[in-house]
């Protein structure tokens, strides 16, 4: 095989298992919470508390006037400013007590942000995509973090377009990554399969890349700063590359099965060893049955045969793409989201927010034969009677969060929300149509949010993992106190904001800010009250 040749010659440029140990490259550590999910690397724990007592009231909050779109949750840089983005193409820099420090916002012929902002050096880079719904005219932006100064914009390579979901904008070592569809290249399923680079200094475009297998859903890069970066296909399929030329250095064994997996990725821990989470299975076509996924890894093939779920976990050493453990992550639930890696009392686990993902709102429904107009109707109000959702046969969705061991993958504690019985996420469908005429006179407004259901979830210093449901709109704080690997509900504390999360929480010594994706955005700080 081509990939396996290419692994074997990259033997000599694999770099020594202590260089990617650390939590960045020197000199990146001096913001809280510079990217989506944190840290540079990406693994999504912190050395330090945060507020978790949820049932205390906000600090302050923002309270989102013109309904704008959090695709990504915000940023904090190093004096607790706190950088808030939102698709409408406003960037918003708050104090750390709630003082509007500058706004900027994209002009029309611009476009919509759908990507996540991005700390680096004294700026904030983020790109926009021109209006319309072909992703195209993409712009990569670089404003000072200070002043909110706009230096520059640049356009994305002209053979690319977007996914409208909520790709990531990564910077390291002077190179900012991205990712977009091929035009001219697709890959066989939806996703992102073109990764480029821009200089980060003058956003001129330094190479790009077509994947020769899979796709990536939301592109989220780690990058330990030894040069280099890693990635996960939407079906687990994991590359490690070199950051100057994009050329590669080892992909994993996982199978692409050639149909669309999962909303999942990867993160690199901080033992040197990658993560992906994501869901995967055997599609047989034309009477030939297809290859196992992963060696040793129980079947699925999804509606015939899937006793342990097809969500799936795998463990590779960063060094050389070792598959160092690998399982499925459970019977009941799905793997749909990044997963985070870090200590809990004294463990190095990795969490994983499981379970499905909610439907999309729907224009209209009901049984084909009914008239267009009561179809419409149907569709509009289901969301506020559970009998005509049961009349319809919306399934309820289970979805929970759980603790790995790092090393061997087993299962350290499972927690489960209450069911979601409605068709789509919170927030979605009671004001849908209301938006409507807002995308209408301005392509920047959106409708829909569309989350997973998981925003990636954070570690504090405690132990207390928190996440934001993509369903309910709950933000909870969740720690197992006690350490017998059962969560009770008074080690669970709850924000329900009746919002649904895309991203997670941000976190500075003291201080937790998060952005569901409609309605508020919330602030907590240890000293309020």
């Amino acid at each position: 095989m081509p990939l396996l040749r290419l692994l074997l010659l990259q033997l000599c440029v694999w770099a020594p298992a202590e260089a990617i140990q650390g939590d960045g490259p020197p000199g990146t550590e001096d913001y809280y919470w510079p990217k989506r999910a944190g840290t540079y690397v990406g693994h999504g724990a912190v050395p330090f508390d945060v507020p978790t007592d949820l049932s205390r009231k906000p600090a302050w909050t923002w309270d989102n006037p013109y309904d704008e779109l959090f695709r990504h949750g915000p940023v904090i840089d190093g004096k607790k400013n706190i950088y808030a983005v939102t698709s409408a193409g406003w960037i918003r820099k708050f104090s750390p007590d709630g003082v509007v420090k500058w706004t900027w916002r994209s002009a029309s012929h611009e476009g919509k942000i759908v990507t996540s902002p991005f700390l680096y050096k004294g700026q904030l880079f983020l790109s926009s995509m021109g209006p319309g719904s072909m992703g195209l005219n993409i712009l990569l932006h670089c404003f000072d973090m200070e002043t909110g100064k706009h230096l520059w914009a640049k356009p994305g390579p002209k053979n690319g377009r977007m996914n409208h979901d909520s790709s990531t904008v990564h910077v390291a070592e002077g190179v900012v990554l991205g990712g977009l569809i091929n035009n001219f290249r697709p890959a066989v399923v939806d996703g992102n399969n073109l990764i480029f680079a821009m200089n980060a200094s003058s956003g001129d475009e330094l190479w790009q890349v077509t994947l020769d297998e899979g796709s990536i859903w939301n592109f989220m890069p780690s990058t330990p700063g030894d040069g280099t970066f890693f990635f996960s296909t939407n079906c687990g399929g994991t590359e490690r590359r070199h950051l100057s030329n994009g050329s590669l250095i080892w992909r994993g064994p996982v199978k692409e099965p050639g149909a669309w997996c999962s909303t999942g990725g990867g993160t690199l821990g901080p033992n040197g060893v990658y993560y992906a989470e994501t869901n995967n299975f055997k599609v047989p076509r034309h009477g030939v049955t297809a290859e196992p996924v992963l060696n040793n890894l129980a079947d699925c093939i999804p509606g015939y045969f899937c006793p342990q779920g097809m969500g799936l976990l795998v463990a590779y050493r960063a060094e050389d793409g070792e598959v160092l453990w690998k399982r499925r992550i459970h019977p009941d639930f799905g793997g749909w989201q990044y997963p985070t890696v870090g200590k809990i009392d004294g463990r190095l686990l990795v969490v994983a927010a499981i379970g499905t993902n909610p439907s999309l709102p729907e224009g209209f429904m009901g049984p084909r034969f009914l008239p267009q107009i009561v179809r419409e109707y149907i569709a509009r109000f289901q969301w506020r009677s559970a009998w005509l959702r049961w009349l319809l046969g919306v399934p309820k969705k289970r979805n929970a969060v759980a603790a790995y061991d790092a090393d061997t993958g087993a299962l350290v504690w499972l927690w489960e929300e209450p069911p979601w019985e409605y068709h789509a996420a919170a927030g979605d469908e009671e004001l849908l149509h209301a938006r409507f005429p807002r995308m209408l006179a301005d392509p920047r407004n959106e409708v829909v949010c569309g989350p997973d259901n998981w925003g990636i979830p954070a570690i504090t210093a405690d132990g207390t993992v928190i996440v934001g449901s993509g369903s309910s709109g709950n933000l909870y704080a969740i720690r197992d106190r006690d350490g017998d690997g059962s969560i009770s509900s008074s080690e669970v504390s709850t924000l329900e904001t009746h919002q649904a999360f895309l991203n997670g929480p941000a976190l500075a010594p003291g201080l937790m800010a998060v952005a569901p994706c409609w309605g508020k955005m919330y602030v907590f700080k240890s000293d309020s009250k």
